[in-house]
């Protein structure tokens, strides 16, 4: 058709219909709603995964292993305390046979049959013995028991951080109790501040 027989042509024509075919637009299909829902689902899924990851980084490390600390009582006897994160025990400093002052903490033993014994930690580095805690005073070894003794170094004053590792040797970790003693007028209390876990690494 030739512009000038069109031109005419759309003089005929309902300026309503002009108008609805300006202002028309399109319907949008479902699959670009279902798209943008789709997205909307994913953004909100991810939200939920993010959240619920963080608490777990959060999650104190479970230990197979619990501490235990000592406290000389007015009577004379010893006192026993499981320690937990977060919480203030009574400890006390006992005394070696030869002098030496220092805190005691201990754990159970993997076979419960074995003799007590003690590791002795003595400016940072760790000794083992099967005889030198029967010469802490008023302490009792029982057997089963493994006990840390953190000797105080000299010149010292409080608060002790007093580090003590625990090896798993039957699933190759090894356990870090951070522990923080500290002393005011009614003597020492001690708090077990975190417990991490490594891998063990085996040197041949």
């Amino acid at each position: 058709m030739k512009v000038p027989r069109a031109a005419n042509a759309l003089n005929y024509l309902d300026d309503d219909l002009i108008s609805d075919a300006i202002e028309y637009k399109p319907k949008q299909h479902r699959f670009f709603r279902w798209t943008k829902w789709k997205t909307v689902a994913a953004c909100l899924v991810l939200i939920a995964v993010v959240i619920g990851f963080f608490p777990m980084l959060n999650q104190p490390t479970i230990s197979p292993f619990v501490l235990t600390a000592y406290a000389l009582e007015d009577d004379s006897g010893v006192s026993a305390s499981t320690m937990k994160e977060g919480e203030h025990i009574p400890v006390s400093l006992f005394e070696t046979a030869n002098g030496l002052k220092g805190f005691v903490f201990s754990y159970d033993a993997p076979d419960p049959t074995q003799p007590a014994s003690v590791l002795i930690i003595d400016e940072g580095s760790m000794v083992s013995s099967e005889e030198r805690i029967n010469e802490i005073a008023g302490l009792e070894a029982e057997q089963g028991k493994v006990y840390i003794y953190h000797i105080l170094p000299e010149g010292t004053t409080a608060p002790y951080n007093l580090p003590a590792f625990i090896t798993d040797m039957e699933n190759n970790m090894v356990y870090q109790f951070n522990i923080v003693v500290e002393e005011s007028d009614d003597g020492y209390t001690a708090e077990l501040l975190e417990v991490a876990q490594y891998e063990r690494k085996v040197t041949n």
